[in-house]
């Protein structure tokens, strides 16, 4: 998570509003980083995690391009991506 500082090796956030209707939460370590997204509205996002490497995405149909991913959520609809490093 490029935006902290170094001293945060571990730790999370929690329902988190993003721009274009997504509620986020985050859990990290120096290892590996887990995100749950849930849609508050129809709609596409895109997902990058710098330094990490996406794992698992739920069998949720996914584009790759340029580093990201891109889903597609319904509203209430949820997905859990796991990042290793």
């Amino acid at each position: 998570l490029p935006a902290l500082p170094r001293e945060f090796k571990e730790g999370k956030i929690e329902n988190i509003h993003s721009r274009g209707g997504y509620v986020v939460s985050i859990e990290w370590n120096k290892s590996e980083a887990k995100a749950e997204i849930t849609a508050t509205r129809d709609g596409e996002i895109n997902v990058s995690m710098k330094n990490y490497t996406l794992v698992n995405c739920e069998n949720k149909k996914q584009g790759k391009y340029d580093g990201y991913i891109l889903l597609s959520l319904k509203k209430g609809e949820s997905v859990s991506l796991i990042y290793k490093k």
